[in-house]
C-alpha cells in the first residue's frame, strides 16, 4: 500500500501538497490521461503520486544544500 497521502493529524492535504495536485492534475488533463471517465481510485493514485513526486523533490533540494554547506565547511 502507498503511503498516506493526508496529514494524520488534520486528514487534510498540505497547501503545498495541494498546490503539486493541482499542477500535475492540469498537466494530466491538458496531456488527455485523465478526463470524465477517470474513476475516483485512479485520481487518487494520481494525487498520491503528485505528492510523493513532491516530497521526493523537496528531499533532495535540502540534501543537496546539505551537500553544500559541508563544502563549505571544509
Amino acid at each position: 500500500m502507498p503511503r498516506k497521502v493526508k496529514d494524520p493529524i488534520t486528514g487534510k492535504l498540505s497547501r503545498q501538497d495541494r498546490s503539486a495536485w493541482t499542477n500535475y492534475r492540469r498537466e494530466l488533463e491538458a496531456n488527455g490521461t485523465i478526463g470524465m471517465s477517470t474513476t475516483e481510485e485512479q485520481l487518487l493514485h494520481y494525487r498520491r503520486e503528485a505528492v510523493l513526486k513532491r516530497r521526493m523533490a523537496h528531499k533532495a533540494r535540502i540534501q543537496k544544500e546539505m551537500e553544500r554547506l559541508e563544502g563549505l565547511e571544509a
